[in-house]
């Protein structure tokens, strides 16, 4: 299952994307682990194991926003809700959530 986890915090991310990593599923984060190999912030260690998608990092990069990973939550991209199955997200529904919600349910997101 290819999932896409809205994340505030990049401890939270650490744990999530190495947990639905270990259960077999395809995880982007759009946060702190959006490149599992180099994470933004140093609070936790790199996942090695956990997928890359440079062609959603691209996506994500595409945006041009002085925070892309904010602008990308706020409004996610079809790309990035073509490829996912299912979406987490933690916090800020009213902001991330709400605002996707008839898109990703169109674009058959759970």
């Amino acid at each position: 299952m290819n999932v896409l986890l809205l994340t505030a915090h990049a401890i939270a991310a650490y744990d999530d994307v190495r947990m639905f990593t270990d259960l077999g599923h395809d995880v982007f984060n759009l946060d702190g682990y959006i490149d599992p190999l180099h994470p933004h912030v140093d609070m936790r260690p790199a996942l090695p194991d956990a997928p890359r998608h440079p062609e959603l990092m691209a996506v994500v990069d595409a945006l041009g926003r002085r925070d892309n990973l904010t602008a990308a939550k706020e409004r996610i991209p079809d790309e990035l809700l073509e490829w996912a199955d299912v979406a987490v997200c933690h916090h800020y529904l009213d902001q991330w959530l709400l605002p996707n919600l008839e898109r990703m349910h169109r674009h058959g997101v759970s």
